[in-house]
């Protein structure tokens, strides 16, 4: 199984491609000369723009559809994402907005979750925000059905970001047998009854607790 390390790209479907090409260009700093083809699925003759570092590093990239000259217009939904943000140095915050309001783009500073932001608008209407990171991150923990590591935000939030791993749910018990039973590290198989102690008593339906190394019945 292949593991996800990260995002190749972040793809918007716009209005304009001169205006895509100068607000990412001209106002954000990315290159355009990354690549320029056309959908490689469909008919609608549209181009399919790339932006992003100058050699197109993974998870650098914002890539368009301009749908001016077809005519097609799309409208937001409900729980649809709303905003793309994009990564700035620490302390940059006021250069973004001095910069951006020179070129004639509304940006002003903000902030969310201890975090310093500068908020801004493509000219289609999609929102952004440059975002500055100070994330503290954990090492990966092996978690046995997944794997994880920790993000700490300024503003002491801690969030988890997880990926699967092979076996998954059913790395240690039969697969029709998840849901039944109650599963502890390997560390605790000797000593099981210590964790139970400060569980909040509960039954559940068919639950059978086992071992999580030797799968015998606690």
């Amino acid at each position: 199984m292949a593991l996800i390390s990260g995002y190749h790209h972040l793809t918007l479907s716009t209005h304009g491609a001169q205006e895509d090409d100068g607000s990412y260009t001209k106002s954000l700093g990315l290159h355009s000369s990354i690549k320029r083809t056309v959908p490689f699925d469909g008919t609608i003759p549209v181009y399919h723009l790339y932006f992003g570092a100058q050699n197109g590093d993974p998870s650098t990239i914002v890539t368009t559809f301009p749908f001016k000259k077809p005519g097609i217009y799309g409208k937001r939904g409900t729980n649809q994402s709303k905003i793309i943000q994009l990564s700035i140095p620490v302390g940059s915050a006021a250069f973004w907005v001095y910069r951006l309001n020179e070129r004639g783009i509304a940006a002003a500073k903000t902030s969310g979750f201890g975090i310093t932001r500068v908020a801004l608008a493509h000219p289609c209407g999609i929102d952004h925000e440059l975002v500055e990171s100070p994330a503290d991150v954990s090492d990966q923990k092996d978690r046995n059905y997944f794997k994880s590591c920790y993000v700490r935000s300024p503003g002491e939030a801690l969030f988890e970001i997880a990926w699967s791993v092979e076996g998954g749910w059913a790395k240690d018990e039969p697969a029709d047998a998840i849901r039944s039973t109650r599963v502890f590290p390997h560390w605790l198989e000797d000593r099981s009854e210590e964790p139970l102690t400060g569980l909040e008593e509960a039954s559940f339906r068919g639950f059978l607790p086992i071992c999580a190394r030797c799968g015998t019945a606690i």
